[in-house]
């Protein structure tokens, strides 16, 4: 139901299967999918309550840090710039200290994309860099791929602009397959 977009159903399916599995293996993952179909099917307010909760009660889990991702991504929506810069703080530390490998995988991608958005071109290619040998078979290697090529040259710009060539050619020669 949720992969189909029947959030009212997917809503009142995870609602069902979170009493069910509230206190076993798997609580976690239902009250995300609670919270998550109920923020997608137009109730923020409550979806917002549900995901604060699995991430308070679950949060060395993949269904705690899913909901503490979608957490961030609704700050952004509400937040503006500073909005995006607060984010940025969170998606790291939720990158570092996340217990899930796809949890850190996305919170990484997603702090280089903020850092992107709000200009750090030097630090997200750094945080890309890192993401790219990390997580080299992630199903966001491309996009991250894609992203790196296109603020190398800022960066390197940057580096020759400031007479900081041996950086510049450090860099490049980091990236060249890629270049």
């Amino acid at each position: 139901a949720l992969q189909s977009k029947d959030y009212y159903l997917a809503r009142q399916f995870y609602s069902k299967l979170f009493e069910v599995v509230e206190e076993q293996p798997g609580g976690d993952m239902a009250l995300w999918g609670l919270g998550l179909a109920t923020y997608l099917s137009g109730d923020q307010d409550w979806g917002v309550i549900y995901l604060n909760k699995a991430a308070l009660e679950y949060p060395a889990t993949e269904g705690g840090g899913r909901a503490a991702l979608k957490l961030v991504d609704h700050e952004i929506q509400r937040g503006g710039e500073m909005g995006m810069v607060q984010a940025s703080v969170a998606y790291a530390q939720l990158g570092k200290q996340a217990a899930n490998w796809r949890v850190r995988e996305e919170a990484t991608f997603k702090h280089a994309l903020s850092l992107y958005l709000i200009g750090d071109h030097a630090e997200s290619v750094d945080v890309l860099m890192n993401f790219a040998r990390e997580f080299s078979s992630s199903h966001l290697i491309r996009e991250a791929r894609i992203l790196l090529i296109e603020q190398i040259p800022l960066v390197v710009n940057r580096l020759l602009e400031e007479k900081n060539e041996l950086d510049a050619v450090v860099l490049v020669e980091k990236n060249r397959k890629l270049l």
